[in-house]
């Protein structure tokens, strides 16, 4: 049934603001296309990861139960056979104003090996229970 007090020219005029008013509440939606990249590694880090932060000139580095990697441009795995680190199991990342690393390692129980480790980029060096202040590695 019509309703005689529309006319046909003001349900087309409704009907195209309607329309407009649902493209343009669409175009910053679609206007938004975040970059994504995908990264591969060749060297087996295991794929469970704990942690992850961008450190000094947007390095991307990784912390999971089989050791740390870091991505910059390449990919560079580190783990107890190859580093200072005491545990391959990286609990947190965190690096201070100068782009210094600082890892916490081992696992979440008393008597566990780790600690924290900093890494400047050449020198790795250990804080644990037995050389420093920390109440538990």
């Amino acid at each position: 049934m019509k309703n005689p007090n529309l006319s046909p020219n003001l349900f087309n005029r409704k009907f195209f603001l309607i329309l407009m008013m649902g493209i343009l509440f669409q175009l910053p939606i679609i206007a938004q296309n975040p970059e994504c990249k995908n990264y591969t590694s060749e060297s087996n880090i295991n794929i469970f990861i704990e942690n992850a932060k961008v450190g000094g000139h947007a390095n991307k580095w990784i912390g999971s139960k089989s050791g740390l990697a870091k991505y910059a441009e390449e990919w560079e795995v580190f783990d107890t056979a190859n580093s200072g680190l005491t545990s391959n199991t990286i609990n947190g990342i965190a690096f201070d104003k100068e782009g210094i690393a600082f890892i916490g390692t081992g696992e979440y129980h008393i008597g566990s090996t780790g600690g924290l480790t900093k890494f400047d980029g050449t020198h790795w060096t250990t804080y644990n229970t037995g050389n420093s202040g920390l109440p538990e590695n």
